[in-house]
């Protein structure tokens, strides 16, 4: 099975193009990145492999997106890739929930508390808010829960009616 680094559909070993996006397979160990992919499953190789045809801020936002690492932390971990080193040691994957128990978030987000399964969620991994929200929303897409905001939006859409209604009564 050949991952592809570009939008990491599962192609069968031995394809050169992505069934999904086209895009062509290469090889992350080759010096210049062009020969067909044997095994593209690592992280490191799809990284590498994106860097190597020139896709440096792909390579960066496929690592953020696998390990919940900021900006800087992935820009930083993808150039020391790039230098010939290796990638840190991956943290808790966003959106995949990796050293967080999902039953809890899911639990969490079920009751509507989606603040609480983010805070939570902070609490285990380390990530910046953002990645947390990304991550939690990411996890209750991927289990068909609704992703949406925490209902805020429709408390201050109530508020805004009522006040309209006293308004009209008032003028009356």
């Amino acid at each position: 099975m050949i991952r592809c680094p570009f939008c990491d559909h599962k192609n069968p070993t031995g394809a050169t193009h992505c069934a999904a996006c086209k895009a062509e397979l290469f090889d992350p160990d080759a010096p210049d990145g062009g020969t067909p992919v044997a095994d593209s499953n690592s992280l490191d190789g799809r990284v590498l492999a994106l860097v190597r045809i020139g896709r440096k801020i792909e390579a960066i936002k496929l690592y953020r997106d696998v390990t919940g690492a900021g900006l800087k932390e992935a820009k930083d971990a993808v150039e020391a890739l790039e230098r010939g080193g290796s990638l840190p040691a991956k943290r808790a994957a966003a959106g995949s929930g990796a050293g967080v128990d999902n039953a809890e978030i899911l639990e969490l987000l079920r009751a509507g508390q989606k603040i609480r399964a983010i805070k939570l969620y902070r609490e285990r991994t380390g990530v910046g808010l953002a990645d947390a929200k990304n991550a939690v929303e990411a996890l209750a897409r991927a289990e068909g829960l609704p992703a949406g905001g925490s209902g805020c939006g429709s408390a201050i859409l109530s508020l805004l009616a009522i006040a309209l209604v006293l308004g009209y009564l008032a003028a009356r």
